[in-house]
């Protein structure tokens, strides 16, 4: 992938761990040359958070606790990772059911879909972007 003018965008609902330290390492390489990165979470470990602090990745927490009651009442649980590299007309969503942790490459039954095509990056960047506005 050749980072310069790509858009990546992903949803996640946890991100911690081993693994999810790697990924946090990547997305930053990614935004240091050139890419467009930005991602809606519901919780960061520390680890990852001090990752995404070297700068590059604009990221959010998608927690809401709209009446103050100290529980959150709103939050972001899919989970997709969307990567258009517009100069080679590349358009990928993946979308599923894991989290980026440890745990869920050893101990659960996850699932992951790649969709090639525009229509469908889109329709997710119109999601993301709405998760976005809204938190």
């Amino acid at each position: 992938m050749t980072p310069q003018g790509a858009v990546i965008r992903a949803s996640v609902y946890t991100w911690g761990e081993p693994r999810g330290e790697a990924i946090a390492c990547k997305l930053v390489e990614l935004a240091q040359l050139g890419a467009d990165v930005a991602v809606v979470h519901n919780g960061i470990s520390e680890g990852v958070r001090g990752i995404l602090d070297q700068g590059g990745v604009t990221w959010f927490d998608s927690r809401l606790d709209r009446d103050h009651d100290g529980v959150k009442d709103f939050y972001v649980h899919h989970k997709c990772l969307l990567i258009g590299q517009p100069q080679a007309e590349t358009w990928r969503t993946y979308t599923g059911s894991h989290n980026w942790r440890t745990g869920s490459l050893r101990r659960g039954d996850e699932v992951l879909l790649r969709i090639e095509g525009k229509d469908t990056f889109d329709a997710y960047i119109a999601n993301f972007d709405l998760l976005r506005r809204t938190r």
